[in-house]
C-alpha cells in the first residue's frame, strides 16, 4: 500500500501519469507473467529486509518483540504483532 501511495505522489508532482490503472479487462498474460516475476521476490526482499530491521535493538524492544512472543507455529502468529508492524 505504501508504495503504491508512493507512486501516485510521485506521479502526481512530476505531472506524469499514473502507471497504475483499472480496467474492465484482463491484462495481457505476458504482463501479468512479468509482474509475478518481479514482485514475488521484491515482496520476499522488502519483507526480509524490514523484518532485519526490526530486530536491532531500539525497535525489537519498543515494536518486534511481541510478534517473537507468540511460539506456536500458526498463520495466526503474522497477526500477532505490534500495532506499528
Amino acid at each position: 500500500m505504501a508504495v503504491a501511495l508512493l507512486l501516485i505522489a510521485v506521479s502526481v508532482v512530476s505531472g506524469t501519469p499514473s502507471r497504475l490503472r483499472v480496467t474492465a479487462t484482463l491484462c495481457p498474460a505476458a504482463e501479468v507473467a512479468r509482474d509475478f516475476v518481479l514482485c514475488v521476490p521484491g515482496r520476499d526482499m522488502l519483507f526480509y529486509v524490514s523484518h532485519r530491521a526490526l530486530h536491532m535493538p531500539g525497535l525489537y524492544k519498543r515494536i518486534h518483540k511481541i510478534y517473537h512472543e507468540f511460539k506456536a507455529p500458526v498463520a495466526l502468529v503474522a497477526q500477532y504483532a505490534h500495532l506499528v508492524e
